[in-house]
C-alpha cells in the first residue's frame, strides 16, 4: 500500500485547507450563520476526520454518538476522502431536516427519506497525521479550515476537544513511526455540535446526540444506520 503522509506542521495544514474549500463551497462569506460541524480521531491508525457545514440543508449531517468503522483507501496523498462509512455493518445514514428548517436555497426532503453516507452530502475529508501531535497543532489545523466572522465562535468548540491532550490522541516526538502503515480501516468517535455564531457573544449550542430531540428543542436529529428500521 502506498500511505504517504504529510508532516503535521506544514502538510496537515495544507490538507486541512481543501477540507475548507468542501465545507465551504456553499458560503461565499463563511459560516456566518447557522453550522453543524463533525471531528473525529483514529488514534490508531492517526487519522482525523473532519465535516463543516451549513445546518440548512435538506440532510442533519450528524455522526451519532458511538464509534463508526471508516474505511480508507488503498493510496493515501496525506489528506483524502472517507468513502465509506458503516455502523454495526450497516451503511450510516443522515435523517432529513424539518422542511421548516431548511433553507430557501433547498429542496427539502421527504421526512421518512434517509441519505446514505455514500451519497456524499454530508462528506468527511480526513488526513493522515505524521509526525509530533498535540493539542496546540489540532487547534491550528482546526484555525485553518474555517473562514468567516464567526471563526472564533466555532474554535471554541473545537478547543473543548481531548483531542492531543490525552495519552491515546497524543504522539510524542520519540513515538514517531517512520514506517507507520495505518490499516485500511479504523474506528473514529465522532463530536458533532451545532454554532449559532449570530447569537449574542456569538456562543455556540454543543450538540449531544443522545437521540432524536423533541420537535423545536433540538437543532440536530441524528442519523443513524439502516439496521435500526
Amino acid at each position: 500500500m502506498n500511505r504517504n503522509r504529510l508532516p503535521i506542521v506544514s502538510g496537515l495544514l495544507a490538507g486541512l485547507l481543501v477540507i475548507s474549500s468542501v465545507a465551504l463551497a456553499d458560503h461565499e462569506e463563511g459560516h456566518d450563520e447557522d453550522t453543524i460541524g463533525s471531528f473525529g480521531y483514529d488514534a490508531d491508525n492517526h487519522v482525523l476526520a473532519v465535516n463543516l457545514g451549513d445546518n440548512h440543508t435538506p440532510w442533519v449531517c450528524s455522526f451519532g454518538s458511538g464509534a463508526l468503522t471508516a474505511a480508507y483507501p488503498e493510496v493515501i496523498e496525506g489528506f483524502f476522502q472517507i468513502e465509506s462509512l458503516l455502523s454495526e455493518g450497516s451503511e450510516w445514514q443522515f435523517a432529513a431536516r424539518d422542511a421548516d428548517e431548511v433553507s430557501d436555497d433547498h429542496e427539502p426532503a421527504h421526512p421518512d427519506d434517509q441519505s446514505p453516507f455514500s451519497d456524499g452530502e454530508c462528506p468527511l475529508q480526513a488526513v493522515l497525521l505524521s509526525g509530533k501531535f498535540n493539542h496546540g497543532q489540532f487547534i491550528k489545523a482546526a484555525k485553518s479550515l474555517i473562514d468567516g466572522k464567526a471563526k472564533g465562535c466555532l474554535i471554541r468548540e473545537f478547543a473543548k476537544s481531548d483531542i492531543g491532550r490525552t495519552e491515546e490522541t497524543r504522539i510524542r516526538t520519540p513515538e514517531v513511526e517512520e514506517d507507520f502503515e495505518p490499516a485500511d480501516e479504523g474506528q473514529i468517535e465522532f463530536t458533532t455540535f451545532v454554532a449559532d455564531c449570530e447569537k449574542p457573544n456569538n456562543k455556540p449550542d454543543m450538540f449531544e446526540d443522545t437521540g432524536r430531540g423533541e420537535r423545536g428543542k433540538s437543532d440536530v436529529a441524528p442519523g443513524h444506520n439502516k439496521g435500526d428500521d
